[in-house]
């Protein structure tokens, strides 16, 4: 059985994996702070709201404002953000050798981006996971039936699953 490694917080283990570390990427002549700058922003891609987001320090602060829906989306956003993704992953994997060679390190190990909620306010979660569909853009080994599994903080005692 293959290795799992979660990330989603910078500042631990494997979060330089994170859409939101300090690793800048160039596409298409300009520098993006992150790849989340560069994702959120082509939502807008050809507006003043593209260059307000790649401007913006904060790679938080760039992700809110790219969901933003006061902001006008381009009409071809759910068709190409796929796109819009891998174009920034591998910008990101390919310009930083030191990324390329720690994903490298990670050999047939499941990657799992995963994160938390806290607090004792209940809250509504949509969480979307993509397997088999990864097949015609060249991804090999998806996982056949990807799971969600929900743990309670305190206790890490399973509340949920699929």
């Amino acid at each position: 059985m293959s290795n799992v490694i979660n990330f989603y917080y910078v500042d631990e283990p494997y979060g330089e994996f994170s859409n939101f570390t300090a690793f800048p990427i160039d596409i298409e002549g300009k520098t993006w702070p992150t790849s989340e700058h560069y994702f959120q922003a082509q939502k807008f891609a050809g507006t003043e709201h593209e260059e307000l987001i790649r401007s913006e320090l904060s790679p938080m602060v760039a992700a809110k404002m790219g969901r933003d829906r006061n902001r006008p989306f381009r009409p071809d956003w759910e068709q190409i953000k796929d796109d819009v993704m891998r174009r920034a992953i591998r910008a990101k994997f390919t310009q930083h050798a030191s990324l390329r060679n720690l994903l490298l390190g990670t050999g047939d190990s499941i990657l799992i981006a995963g994160f938390s909620i806290k607090g004792d306010i209940p809250k509504t979660v949509l969480i979307r996971a993509v397997g088999p569909s990864l097949a015609p853009f060249g991804v090999t080994d998806a996982l056949a039936d990807p799971q969600i599994v929900l743990y309670r903080q305190d206790s890490a005692a399973e509340i949920g699953r699929n």
